[in-house]
């Protein structure tokens, strides 16, 4: 579950309107809860993944209980993970142990986990029960499994306001999200989007998870008639992956890279710059070679 378009697409989505997203995703009123920050969670790598951070824990206050503070992981995944209930309760203890809240009377966050999957479906949720020796070990997070929504209802509630506009790029993966009439509908709801970036962002996110169900070309093709910005953030994702890329190649080639070709990656960040590298860093029959396909400083 290393980080990939999908899983960035989602955080960037989740971050874009916190409170929106995840009263949506726990099914409850915005005003049942209090949304103070994300918690910073750097100290504690996500379990078989030991450069993954999780940095969608939700600080939460829960209102309906006597304002008891939450700490809620919120994780995406493309295929879900049959060890997704053990890694939860490692991370979720680690989460306990390491975080307090930053206000309130109580010195422990109440823990709690909301798993999102992009494609399929999957039980997380464990009920450990030896009823005769009184054993029990449960764990029960919130799952909502993208697949399994009907696209033309959530184009209607976000139409209608029930639910937040921020989840249109998860269309595509909704049962007929990839129908015609239901991409024409994506458009002209995505297009009382006032702010013209925002706009960008959610064409062209929707592109990167209708790749993850095989109709990107559907959507790239029907988008290509609408005027959204080219998107930032999603050039950044794109970049950061082509630079991986790149560097995986000369690795496996060449066995390492000289400081000077390193630094000389890291500071480009023209996408099409980097794409147009691809090629060199796979059948360049040296190092030099490729470092002289390298653009020059200042160019």
């Amino acid at each position: 579950m290393s980080a990939n378009p999908f899983d960035q697409g989602c955080r960037y989505l989740c971050k874009m309107e916190p409170i929106a997203m995840i009263a949506w995703l726990m099914s409850i009123p915005r005003d049942d809860f209090t949304f103070h920050d994300w918690l910073d969670t750097r100290r504690i790598p996500f379990p078989g993944e030991p450069n993954r951070t999780c940095d969608t824990v939700a600080y939460l206050d829960s209102l309906m209980d006597g304002g008891r503070a939450w700490a809620v992981i919120i994780e995406f995944q493309i295929t879900p993970d049959a060890k997704m209930f053990g890694w939860l309760m490692v991370y979720g203890g680690h989460v306990w142990l390491e975080l307090k809240p930053r206000k309130g009377k109580r010195d422990r966050f109440e823990v709690g986990a909301i798993i999102v999957n992009l494609t399929n479906k999957r039980l997380t949720a464990r009920d450990m029960h030896w009823k005769s020796a009184k054993l029990r070990l449960q764990m029960d997070p919130i799952e909502r499994n993208l697949s399994e929504l009907q696209a033309a209802t959530i184009l209607s509630d976000i139409e209608s306001g029930t639910a937040p506009m921020v989840i249109l790029p998860w269309i595509p993966l909704m049962q007929g999200g990839c129908e015609p009439d239901i991409i024409e509908k994506w458009i002209q709801i995505a297009k009382s989007e006032p702010d013209r970036e925002r706009r960008g962002d959610f064409g062209h996110l929707a592109k990167v998870f209708a790749g993850a169900v095989g109709c990107k070309e559907v959507w790239k093709s029907r988008l290509e008639e609408w005027n959204v910005v080219r998107s930032e953030v999603v050039d950044e994702w794109k970049a950061e992956t082509v630079q991986k890329s790149i560097r995986s190649i000369l690795k496996a080639r060449f066995g390492s890279i000289p400081k000077s070709v390193e630094d000389a990656l890291a500071s480009i960040t023209d996408l099409d710059v980097l794409e147009s590298l691809v090629a060199p860093s796979a059948i360049a029959p040296d190092m030099k070679t490729f470092r002289s396909a390298l653009p020059k400083a200042g160019e």
